[in-house]
């Protein structure tokens, strides 16, 4: 995907609050990064070109993770619907993961608490899988992401 500009993309609040919270400054100077609400443009078509690349951004992955194989699933709460956590709870079968990658920001306490489960429930015996791995993510000296595989003792 191409470069985002944060804030010339902000589109999910009310105009008034956006303008007020994010594009005035302390003197009451309106940002040029708000041409675009500005009253007489044309918000009708800003917001058809921020819809479109907002879901063209979340859902296009790069050639660098394919890999992946990657599914993702858009929820929209419009109406609220998703506000418990419960509400967002999928499930699926487990026999279709190979593995886990852990977040660079996901904490230990949470890494262990996931791999005891899949251990103590012996999710991995149940369905097969003898080659079920997990791995960390994480950031290189220079800002890279990359993905080590973890060995459990």
């Amino acid at each position: 995907p191409s470069e985002t500009d944060f804030f010339r993309t902000i589109c999910r609040m009310p105009m008034g609050t956006l303008t007020e919270l994010w594009h005035t400054d302390q003197n009451g100077e309106i940002s040029e990064c708000a041409a675009h609400i500005e009253s007489g443009s044309d918000k009708s078509a800003w917001k058809e070109f921020y819809w479109k690349k907002f879901f063209r951004d979340i859902t296009f992955k790069t050639k660098d993770w394919a890999y992946e194989q990657e599914h993702r699933l858009v929820l929209e709460d419009v109406l609220g619907q998703f506000t418990k956590k419960d509400d967002r709870v999928l499930t699926y079968d487990f026999s279709s993961l190979k593995g886990i990658i852990f977040g660079n920001r996901t904490s230990t306490e949470d890494i262990m608490k996931i791999i005891e489960i899949i251990e103590k429930k012996k999710k991995c015996d149940k369905n097969s899988q003898n080659d079920f791995q997990y791995f960390q993510a994480d950031f290189s000296a220079n800002g890279d992401i990359y993905v080590r595989r973890m060995r459990l003792q």
